[in-house]
Formats: C-alpha cells, structure tokens, sequence
C-alpha cells in the first residue's frame, strides 16, 4: 500500500478557502474508487515550519496513485489549488 501525504502553505489572503478545499477533497472518496482512506485537516499548532492545511490519502499501489492524480475531480481540485497555494509539500511511502 502507498500513502500518499500533502501538505499546503496557502497564500495570504487565501487561509479563508482552507475550509472549501477540505470539502473539495473530502468529497472525492465516493468519486475515486482508487482513494482507499482519506485524511485532511487545517493545522492548529502555529510554527514556523507549519503547513496550513494536510492530506493524507491512502491507494493500493503507485499505479492506482497515479489514476488517482489523473482522474477528472482530482484534477479540479488541482486547477482549485493553483489559485490559493503558495507552497507544496508531497511524500509517498509504502506501508
């Protein structure tokens, strides 16, 4: 298995989408069989090495991954982040 994890600084000004992205992306389970567990918060520790918003996700291989990554309603919530984000973070792992 392969977790995928993403972390977002978004752009000043843009902190008030945080909650809209996380809808965004909760709701892509049901829409993407590859997403085998999904995880997203805002942060609520302030620091300087802080992200302000994270996802985690879960997928059975890098191949389903990368289905993923490519799917339409991902690819939405990308053109959405393009927008807000001013820095992105990604590590995947397999577990």
């Amino acid at each position: 298995m392969i977790k995928h994890v993403v972390m977002w600084r978004l752009k000043n000004g843009s902190e008030d989408r945080a909650d809209e992205l996380i809808d965004m992306l909760n709701a892509l389970p049901p829409l993407i069989p590859e997403i085998k567990e999904l995880s997203v918060g805002k942060n609520v520790k302030e620091g300087e090495f802080a992200a302000d918003v994270a996802l985690v996700t879960a997928f059975d291989s890098l191949d389903t991954l990368e289905d993923y990554a490519v799917h339409p309603d991902h690819v939405k919530v990308g053109a959405f982040l393009k927008d807000i984000v001013a820095e992105r973070r990604v590590v995947d792992f397999e577990f």
